[in-house]
């Protein structure tokens, strides 16, 4: 059983037999899981891409025109904007 010691820096080196079956290289992203049994599991930490996030989305109804987004965005300021100060600010004497 593949095994490796922690340092005073809590680091350890994961042994190249494991590595090679995670499929990780240095600068990769490890998930570590604890289960109810007491055991922690080490997997890689997926990366996305943005051809991994084509079709999560559903398709829009209809198509919005430039103009309409131009509007959305208005009337959302117009809704949303921070009110200004209404106190008056003191002058230095």
């Amino acid at each position: 059983m593949p095994h490796s010691t922690l340092t005073t820096k809590g680091q350890t080196t994961i042994p190249a037999d494991i590595r090679a079956f995670l499929g990780i290289k240095p600068g990769d992203e490890l998930d570590y899981v604890k289960n109810k049994n007491g055991k922690v599991e080490i997997a890689p930490r997926k990366r996305y891409t943005w051809r991994d996030l084509a079709g999560i989305l559903p398709a829009p109804k209809r198509m919005v025109s430039d103009a309409e987004i131009k509007q959305s965005i208005a009337e959302f300021w117009t809704r949303h904007a921070p009110k200004p100060n209404k106190r008056k600010a003191k002058r230095p004497k």
